[in-house]
């Protein structure tokens, strides 16, 4: 009985190399492919990396989408470019050409941008809707709004040093809500007279 299971041991050895499965084929390599209707569509390779045989997708139907959510997932429309979209809309295109280039929104939906940050989850809010930016705010009331209690803005090509063309007269295009200090005011008198 011993050498019964000693025979059956030493004769499975050989089976651990060449463990390839095969399911209508009688030839199986070392890839995983899901073959349907005979159509390759995806194919893991001996290196570990997953290959998906289409190049196609749209924001409807992505490429790899979800049960339940058929219109939200990745897809790709092209060589060198990746979308991310969600609801049959593309948030996010992240395309791959000379420069590379991260493109929020390419349709031009009324969708909105939100960036948070460590100290402010309104850091950067862009509402697609009516076409508006806030920072430091997340519901601007103009098409820029900064909010915060001691915000500064600094545009340099206001400023006479940086700005060549600048006539002393008409410094600034920047409009002030009654609510600025008079630190700002302050300083905009000095710039007049200067």
């Amino acid at each position: 009985m011993k050498e019964y299971y000693l025979f059956i041991i030493l004769s499975s050895i050989p089976l651990l190399n060449y463990s390839q499965v095969g399911i209508g084929t009688t030839t199986p390599d070392d890839n995983i492919i899901l073959e349907v209707l005979s159509i390759e569509r995806l194919r893991i390779d001996s290196g570990d990396q997953v290959y998906a045989s289409s190049t196609g997708g749209t924001e409807t139907l992505p490429f790899y989408s979800f049960s339940g959510d058929e219109d939200t997932g990745i897809w790709t429309n092209g060589a060198n470019n990746l979308s991310i979209g969600s609801k049959a809309q593309e948030f996010l295109t992240l395309y791959c050409g000379l420069e590379g280039e991260l493109v929020v929104n390419q349709d031009g939906d009324a969708i909105n941008t939100h960036v948070e940050t460590n100290e402010n989850s309104n850091s950067l809010y862009i509402i697609g809707m009516n076409n508006r930016i806030g920072i430091l705010i997340g519901s601007p009331a103009t098409e820029i709004h900064v909010g915060g209690t001691s915000s500064v803005i600094r545009v340099d090509a206001l400023n006479s040093i940086n700005n060549g063309n600048n006539n002393g007269v008409d410094l600034s295009p920047l409009a002030a809500s009654a609510n600025v200090t008079s630190l700002f005011h302050l300083l905009h008198f000095l710039t007049i007279l200067k």
